[in-house]
């Protein structure tokens, strides 16, 4: 009995869901699918594999942010500002212009005072008097030395776009370029990766559940056979006494360990059929059996080492990632010793400002630049030659991870070997203890049919039919686990 409930124990190992969960499943018609069906049920629908999908994507699209470097960029801008006074500027006058100014002002307040233009200035001359000079120099006195102009009004309204084109950046836009290709390539391994992975999931999990059926079918077969030995030994123990008290509760012992053998494995039928569930991504209260009546053996494969090795280093999508990532560590160097170098581009600018009488040019209010700027960094707190040093330590981790991963996938594939060989080994033993169980069963019946063999030996026969065929079933998951994961580990 013992031996039994480890196999259930065993082969239930990953049902990790509660039992509340399956007994709730509606009693609705039920979806009904084969293993294949099963597994493009979880690539279409399982959380990992929209994210997969999704991280694809992202990646895609932070393709086409790189690739916007190369192309021109333009912006607009509109601004509206208010001043508390028009700005202006004082622009100092030449000498013969203020004295000119000057002397036309104290002429005119001259002629004012005199009354006559003509008698103020006979001759057509300056006057030389003591009233011109002392009117000369009051007006002097006030004159300014520099003349105010506006610039704009109080009120400015400017509108412009500017186009900038990258002519030189020193490497930065095809590295950019070059690590977010990478970027696509990581991705789409990385999606390559999840669908392998669920294929496994999905296919260890089918498997469970079909081994548990076949237990429901073993346990309850061995049931009904134990309740029938029940009885006869039952009848025998009360008329003919051709069975002791003892014969009839070993029976009766069998018959209750049978009985709760029944329920776990039902039980472990119902958690394999959640863990299919979350392996497919279905909704747990979604009613779902599978195709599968009885749990087949897969087909021997005929496997070399050697050649598994080198299929999987060719196909793993690890070792793939491993080394796209060193790829993408080597463009980040570029990239780093690209900071020293300069940035050089073309902008054409269109600007237009309303409202500035004051204004350089007040009569065109648009005006077109264009030129070619260049920078060039001199001087960052040595933060680039930090940037070039931590870029060629993620490229040495990223080669080592590489070299790492290579070496594992290869030890990964020999003990996959080495796992396929031993549980195809124990199903072949445990084929054989079955058949060598199954004939000692017959054995006993017909024995005890023709008073050769006694109750015990009988009860004990049927139990130990009971063991070695659940210890085939469970053989056989294991050795069908074990050859999906050689399928898994080959990326086949």
């Amino acid at each position: 009995m013992r031996q039994f409930a480890c196999v259930i124990c065993l082969a239930g190992t990953g049902c990790f869901y509660c039992m509340s969960a399956a007994a709730a499943e509606p009693a609705d018609t039920k979806v009904v699918l084969d293993l294949e069906q099963c597994i493009a049920e979880a690539y279409g629908n399982h959380p990992r594999m929209v994210q997969a999908k999704a991280s694809s994507r992202a990646a895609k699209a932070r393709k086409s942010q790189a690739r916007a470097g190369y192309l021109p960029r333009i912006d607009a801008e509109a601004r509206w500002q208010r001043l508390d006074e028009e700005p202006s500027i004082d622009v100092g006058l030449p000498n013969s212009l203020r004295e000119a100014m000057i002397d036309a002002a104290a002429m005119n307040l001259y002629a004012r005072t005199v009354g006559d233009l003509g008698s103020a200035f006979p001759g057509g001359g300056l006057p030389a008097n003591a009233l011109y000079t002392s009117i000369r120099d009051a007006v002097e006195a006030q004159a300014p030395g520099a003349v105010r102009v506006p610039l704009s009004g109080r009120e400015v309204r400017t509108a412009a776009v500017t186009l900038r084109q990258p002519l030189f950046t020193g490497g930065k836009i095809h590295h950019r370029n070059r690590q977010a290709a990478l970027g696509v390539e990581l991705a789409r391994e990385g999606e390559d990766l999840t669908r392998h992975t669920l294929k496994l999931e999905v296919t260890r999990a089918y498997y469970g559940v079909a081994l548990g059926k076949d237990l429901i079918d073993v346990a309850e077969s061995s049931r009904k056979r134990l309740q029938v030995i029940v009885d006869i030994t039952g009848d025998l123990y009360k008329v003919s006494h051709r069975a002791t008290e003892m014969d009839f509760l070993k029976a009766r012992i069998n018959l209750s360990k049978t009985e709760a053998v029944v329920a776990l494995a039902n039980k472990y039928h119902q958690l394999a059929l959640v863990q299919l569930k979350e392996a497919m991504g279905m909704e747990l209260g979604t009613p779902l059996d599978i195709h599968a009546e009885h749990l087949v053996a897969r087909p021997q494969r005929r496997l070399v080492a050697g050649q598994c090795v080198t299929e999987a280093l060719g196909s793993r999508a690890e070792l793939r990632q491993a080394q796209l990532a060193a790829r993408v560590e080597q463009s980040g160097v570029s990239l780093a010793r690209a900071e020293y170098a300069p940035d050089i581009s073309l902008f054409v600018r269109f600007h237009h400002i309303s409202d500035n009488e004051g204004y350089r040019n007040p009569n065109d209010e648009n005006q077109w630049v264009g030129g070619i700027c260049g920078t060039l960094p001199i001087f960052s707190g040595f933060s680039r030659p930090a940037k070039v040093r931590e870029a060629r330590s993620r490229l040495r981790r990223a080669e080592a991870r590489a070299h790492e991963v290579r070496q594992l996938i290869a030890l990964e594939v020999r003990a996959a070997l080495l796992e396929v060989d031993e549980k195809r080994e124990s199903r072949e033993a445990a084929r054989r203890a079955m058949d060598d169980a199954i004939a000692r069963n017959e054995l006993a019946k017909s024995g005890y049919r023709h008073d050769m063999v006694d109750v015990e030996d009988m009860i004990d026969a049927q139990f130990e039919e009971l063991e070695a065929r659940a210890a085939y079933l469970q053989a056989v998951y294991h050795y069908n686990v074990a050859d999906a994961y050689v399928v898994k580990v080959l990326c086949r």
